[in-house]
């Protein structure tokens, strides 16, 4: 069997597991797809002896882990063969709400591709690779971001006291959908606290605003929906430094962190219609108005218009 074409596709493989090994390729036919191939030459699950079908079982629970943790399906279809090729071989397909076989089969054949914004299957690549080796997929380091004028960093329990008293302005909290007013003495702790793990998650990134001989100004952030490529932009800079394009600057650099190193295709954000400053933030740092929800939210009991501006990938200037 040595002119088998699946022997020789394990010279490719991008990880060795105990009964089987892994393929994947930028034109899969799904982000996050897997091929897990059993090592020997066998085509019938009753063809394995009792420790292959345990170690077999065991890639599987693996792979299957592996994927949820990096692409967050909301469920997974399996599909196990052996009579197209000397093999056996699980096919693992993440699905998404809205994919274009939502309601329906997989049909591979038809799948348009490519799955894989640019970029994004190398990323998958090195986190399932990693996963698969014993690390966990989904945590790289929280970034830290440079600009002309500011460090974006994430937070420490030490930026507590001076959180508590910029946000727990009542004019930054006016401003804001979910900031506390009035901001009391834990709730500091309590968020940054939070933060890392919702970064694990890749939930959410927040990270703290910060200028030399100023410390810590504000905050800014991005609600993460990975499965469909898109955050949502968030920021609050302290009463103190308004008017002085801090939060253009750092929104500027994380929606150029967000398209670059987190493979998004869209990032919006909105403003209370009453606060047109933060909408002259969103347009200076690239975004364009969508429109207005009237009386979309409540914000101390008191309905709020909110206006709407986003980003696409494409609108991106081109080198």
């Amino acid at each position: 069997m040595t002119l088998c074409e699946v022997c020789r596709s394990k010279a490719s493989a991008l990880a060795q597991l105990d009964a089987s090994w892994v393929l994947i390729g930028p034109d899969d036919p799904m982000r996050g797809y897997v091929c897990l191939v059993f090592s020997r030459h066998a085509i019938e699950l009753h063809d394995l002896t009792d420790a292959e079908g345990t170690a077999l079982m065991r890639d599987i629970r693996n792979v299957s882990a592996a994927i949820a943790a990096i692409v967050h399906p909301v469920k997974m279809n399996y599909e196990i063969h052996g009579n197209t090729a000397p093999h056996l071989h699980v096919h693992f397909f993440p699905r998404h709400s809205g994919d274009q076989f939502e309601g329906g089969p997989i049909d591979p054949r038809a799948a348009r591709r490519p799955a894989y914004a640019p970029g994004e299957f190398e990323r998958f690549r090195e986190r399932l690779r990693a996963a698969l080796a014993g690390a966990r997929p989904d945590v790289p380091p929280q970034p830290t971001l440079r600009t002309e004028r500011l460090l974006l960093r994430a937070f420490s329990p030490k930026d507590a006291a001076v959180v508590q008293r910029l946000a727990g302005a009542r004019e930054v909290a006016d401003t804001t959908l979910t900031i506390p007013h009035p901001y009391l003495d834990g709730m500091a702790e309590s968020w940054i606290a939070a933060q890392a793990g919702e970064w694990e998650r890749q939930e959410r990134l927040t990270l703290a605003i910060t200028a030399e001989a100023l410390g810590v100004i504000g905050a800014i952030g991005l609600h993460l929906r990975l499965v469909h490529r898109r955050a949502e932009l968030g920021y609050w800079v302290g009463r103190p430094f308004w008017n002085r394009g801090y939060a253009t600057e750092a929104a500027r650099a994380v929606i150029a962190f967000g398209f670059e190193a987190l493979g998004l295709n869209r990032i919006h954000a909105s403003h209370f219609t009453r606060n047109p400053a933060s909408g002259r933030v969103m347009v200076k740092a690239g975004m364009r108005l969508e429109g207005t929800f009237r009386q979309h939210v409540l914000r101390w009991d008191r309905p709020e218009d909110l206006t709407q501006y986003a980003i696409l990938k494409t609108d991106l200037p081109r080198d």
